[in-house]
């Protein structure tokens, strides 16, 4: 595993909610939902949650793309759960514009993980352990910055998590 955190709540700039440092399902009761599809797993995931809390949400969009609930969301047509990378990528790109977009963690875990497979019987290549570095490294990096977004939560990288051939 290069990289295991936890999903992330996205929120246009400016939204009521934007003044707590971490969201709860019941923040949500009643506000307008972008989702990702209904065949995505963590769509199933968020919606389980949702349900076990007893918490309605106002469905508006669902896409198959976390890019494109994000940029929904930063133009203020809800509020989301996605994948923190993501969620980190869009804020880039959006604050150079003025609809930002906002990062909270959310209080219940749901883990992401990104995860480098190298074959167990091959050779390892100087190619390929230059690559396994880079890897590792812009993991860290990437970790670093959603632990200062988002603080502790559930954020390990790959110098936390062994990075094995698999077979």
């Amino acid at each position: 595993t290069l990289m295991r955190v936890d999903e992330v709540c996205v929120l246009p700039q400016g939204h009521a909610l934007t003044a707590k440092s971490q969201l709860t399902p019941q923040d949500f009761a009643g506000q307008a939902f972008v989702s990702l599809s209904g065949g995505d797993p963590y769509r199933r995931k968020i919606d389980a949650i949702f349900s076990e809390c007893g918490v309605t949400r106002q469905m508006r969009i669902e896409t198959h793309s976390a890019d494109a609930v994000c940029a929904m969301v930063a133009r203020g047509l809800g509020l989301a759960i996605v994948n923190p990378l993501t969620a980190l990528m869009q804020s880039r790109c959006n604050s150079a514009t003025k609809s930002a977009l906002v990062i909270r963690p959310f209080s219940v875990s749901i883990p992401y993980e990104i995860n480098l497979v190298r074959p167990r019987y091959r050779a390892a290549s100087i190619q390929v352990d230059a690559m396994t570095n880079a890897l590792i490294s812009e993991a860290q990096e990437l970790s670093s910055q959603l632990f200062n977004l988002v603080g502790s939560g559930s954020i390990h990288s790959a110098g936390d998590i062994d990075v094995r051939n698999q077979g």
